[in-house]
């Protein structure tokens, strides 16, 4: 049995991550915080404690693995932290892929992450600029987590969903690096979870940037 890691796997992706790729047959490693819950119980999901400051804990969690999804960020609401970590956890998992010799990656971040996108029209663009300006720091920190998979010379994949929404999906969706996005793009997690986990054995995107809408 092919063994995945996902970090960020207690987060709402990362659970859908983690429960259909252990249902897909992978034996799932769920990187966790100490003390976090991870909600899911599910056959072939082992729950790995650790901190993405710690080198040892990463190459823990990543030894034997073939394939590495991070579908980390900063929470909302309650809670919620504004001390950016997404480029520096990242940039963490990649050394330590490096260290061990492993190769594929799955990173998402989102259609409103970095530069120079003219697909995602003014609407997006619109958003971006208004997020830039409420919380920079937080903005910087996930332009640089784009920018630390693109020059980690890995086989990446960086997945970019516009507005993931709660409906039911649909088992299909539209994926580009130039997929045109507008006022109603969106796609359910479900479909958006679907994506990630086929393209790590289907490497389409493998070095791409790529957009994923429903």
């Amino acid at each position: 049995m092919r063994t995945l890691v996902v970090f960020g796997a207690t987060g709402k992706t990362g659970l859908e991550v983690t429960g259909r790729a252990a249902a897909e047959g992978w034996a799932v490693r769920a990187f966790c915080r100490p003390g976090s819950a991870l909600r899911i119980a599910a056959a072939g999901v082992e729950r790995v404690e650790g901190f993405l400051d710690s080198p040892e804990d990463v190459r823990r969690a990543l030894r034997g693995s073939e394939a590495t999804v991070i579908v980390f960020g900063h929470r909302r609401g309650a809670g919620s932290s504004e001390v950016p970590f997404c480029a520096r956890g990242t940039r963490a998992v990649i050394d330590g892929m490096k260290d061990l010799g492993l190769r594929r990656l799955i990173c998402q971040t989102g259609a409103m992450v970095g530069a120079d996108y003219p697909n995602r029209g003014s609407f997006y663009e619109g958003l971006r600029k208004k997020y830039a300006a409420a919380s920079p720091a937080l903005a910087s920190d996930r332009d640089e987590q784009e920018r630390t998979v693109i020059g980690s010379g890995l086989d990446w994949t960086v997945v970019k969903p516009p507005r993931i929404s709660e409906g039911r999906g649909k088992g299909r969706w539209k994926a580009a690096p130039d997929l045109r996005l507008g006022l109603l793009s969106a796609i359910p997690v479900s479909d958006l979870v679907a994506f990630i986990v086929r393209e790590i054995d289907a490497k389409e995107h493998v070095r791409r940037c790529v957009f994923v809408s429903a």
